[in-house]
């Protein structure tokens, strides 16, 4: 858990006021009224009933709390890791694996509670150059290495990326395929089923083969914008990109028929979200147990049964550091033990351990309220989630993100329509315990008496801020 001090020391002061706030009105107002069906998680053993019956898994409303929810801690990543090309994996031998540009690979026999660098990781890291960038990498299951490796020539309108796919096995050869196309396209992510068969994926949406022999990339098709990333299901490569989820044989070279229920949910929750960067992705794909397919994202974690026909949530964004603003997604796997691992680009690697015991939806609840989905609202309640996780924080706003850049597709009320709508609520005392003032008159609530005075928590964080 993260200590008051020491988020104090990173955080904006409009993020410590209202993570001060919260805690204030909690112990003011204690428990609040149970809210079922909104966002609530689902454990694994309710998941064959809610895919039979061909809907999300939610808490269920009724006088008996759902028992449930996967709680998360912390783990260790390697001494002197970095983002730059972080990624892990499942070794064949039961090892999981961990590598970055700067730490090189690292290997843990006890599930990532503890490190050892490879016998080799010396000698691997001489390989990788530091006059350019690792934009993407994965391990294959034997252990090896593969790279995307970018190196810029020139200056704005003349600047140009020399791009090239590394390999490097396991005891330490390395190869290299040339990654430029004629069109000034190039390679910005890897993806390694085996030591031999490597997936390149380029911005302009080329799906690649790798071929080592030959020295050269072969095309396996296209998609229209760049594919986030791609994982492995037997012979078939799954692809996920904003235009959702498209399936390859990868014995046949044919384009498969896409599994209905997981492309619809990915466009749906992920689509034009999907960050494309090269340090981390906006939603993630990993296969688990029995052909089920993983999908995770700001939103949470859902399982789904490969053309079943349900989405089967397992853990809530809201609850947990899936939906932490300040935190990329780097990679996610399902352990042995039943257990999660999700590796971010923040400083610890986050464990999932489902228990039985906690409330699905917990029964503290705040609302927060605000016209424009806020960033550094969603960051404190992240915070917040973590340090009391025996609260819910119901976050409500109208429009998200994109309205700040002149889309308003996200939402048919107007903004008069909904202000209208948050006075009745407030009139009514079913109001939102936190308010943020974006757009709005503060003195109307202030002359109703809307709103508490929260002088002395300013008071004292200004005098805080002079420390920071």
């Amino acid at each position: 858990m993260l200590k008051h001090k020491k988020i104090r020391k990173r955080i904006p002061a409009l993020l410590i006021c209202i993570l001060y706030t919260m805690t204030v009105l909690l112990s003011m107002t204690g428990c609040g009224t149970k809210k079922t069906g909104s966002g609530g998680t689902a454990s694994e053993e309710s998941g064959a009933a809610s895919e039979e019956n061909g809907r999300d898994t939610q808490a269920e409303s009724g006088s008996v709390a759902a028992m449930g929810r996967y709680m998360e801690s912390t783990a260790p990543l390697p001494e002197g890791a970095s983002v730059e090309g972080r990624t892990m994996t499942m070794l064949t031998d039961g090892r999981l694996a961990y590598f970055d540009a700067k730490s090189g690979l690292h290997l843990s026999s006890d599930e990532g509670k503890s490190w050892i660098p490879a016998e080799h990781n010396e000698e691997l890291k001489k390989n990788i150059s530091e006059d350019g960038y690792v934009s993407g990498a994965s391990i294959a299951p034997d252990g090896s290495i593969l790279l995307s490796y970018l190196m810029f020539e020139g200056e704005g309108a003349s600047l140009k990326a020399d791009s090239s796919v590394i390999r490097i096995s396991v005891d330490g050869n390395m190869s290299e395929v040339p990654a430029n196309m004629e069109d000034g396209d190039y390679v910005g992510k890897v993806f390694a089923k085996s030591e031999s068969e490597s997936i390149a994926l380029s911005i302009r949406g080329r799906v690649f083969m790798a071929d080592w022999e030959k020295g050269e990339l072969e095309q396996l098709f296209t998609l229209p914008e760049q594919p986030e990333m791609v994982i492995f299901v037997d012979d078939r490569m799954l692809c996920l990109g904003n235009s959702g989820v498209t399936s390859y044989d990868m014995a046949q070279g044919i384009t498969l028929e896409k599994d209905a229920v997981l492309d619809e949910f990915c466009r749906e929750k992920m689509g034009a979200k999907l960050n494309n960067s090269s340090d981390s992705y906006g939603g993630i794909l990993f296969p688990g147990e029995d052909g089920a397919i993983y999908v995770a994202y700001s939103g949470g974690l859902y399982r789904h049964v490969e053309n079943g026909n349900a989405m089967e949530q397992l853990i809530d964004g809201s609850f947990s550091s899936l939906g932490d603003p300040a935190l990329g997604l780097c990679g996610m796997l399902r352990l042995e033990s039943g257990e999660f691992l999700l590796l971010t680009t923040g400083d610890e690697m986050v464990r999932f351990t489902y228990d039985p015991d906690e409330p699905t939806v917990p029964e503290k609840q705040l609302k927060v309220y605000s016209l424009v989905e806020n960033y550094t609202i969603r960051q404190a309640i992240s915070i917040f989630q973590k340090e009391n996780p025996d609260v819910y924080i119901n976050y409500e706003y109208i429009y998200d993100y994109a309205y700040l850049y002149g889309d308003d597709s996200g939402s048919a009320i107007t903004p008069q329509d909904a202000l209208k709508n948050l006075n009745v609520e407030l009139m009514s005392g079913n109001g939102p315990d936190v308010l943020l003032l974006d757009d709005m008159d503060a003195d109307i609530y202030v002359r109703k008496g809307m709103l508490a005075d929260l002088s002395d928590i300013l008071d004292e964080l200004t005098g805080e801020k002079k420390g920071i």
